[in-house]
C-alpha cells in the first residue's frame, strides 16, 4: 500500500470568503495498480492523529500546528512534505490497515467494499 502527497490547492470555503489549503494524496496498491485521490485539510490530519494516539503506541509526529494560517507557498510546501512523511510512516504500519479511523481517512472501504 502506498500514500503520496504530491500537491496542494487553496480553495474558497464559507461562500468564498476564506481560502483553505487542501493536500492532494494518492493512495494505492502496488499489487493490482488500483489507486485513488483524496483531498484533506490539515485539520483532518490533526483529528486523525488525535484519534490514533488514543489507541496506538509510538505514533509518528504530525507536523506542528501554527498559531496563524500558513500564508506563503514555501510554508505550505514544507508542511506538505512533512505530512507526506507522516502518511508514509502510517501506511507502512501493519496496525493501521485494521484501524477504522485510518481506513475511513484514506477511504479504503469506498474503493474495496
Amino acid at each position: 500500500m502506498t500514500a503520496s502527497i504530491s500537491s496542494f490547492e487553496e480553495k474558497k470555503v464559507d461562500g468564498g470568503k476564506n481560502a483553505v489549503v487542501f493536500y492532494k494524496m494518492h493512495i494505492g496498491f502496488t499489487k493490482n495498480n488500483k489507486s485513488w485521490l483524496i483531498q484533506k485539510r490539515y485539520s483532518e490530519f490533526d483529528a486523525l492523529n488525535i484519534q490514533l494516539k488514543d489507541f496506538y503506541p509510538n505514533m509518528p509526529d504530525l507536523p506542528a500546528k501554527t498559531y496563524f494560517k500558513l500564508s506563503n507557498q514555501l510554508e505550505i510546501a514544507t508542511r506538505m512534505t512533512n505530512l507526506n512523511l507522516y502518511m508514509k510512516q502510517l501506511i507502512n504500519r501493519r496496525d493501521m490497515r485494521t484501524s477504522q479511523f485510518f481506513r475511513k481517512f484514506i477511504a479504503i472501504d469506498l474503493h474495496f467494499p
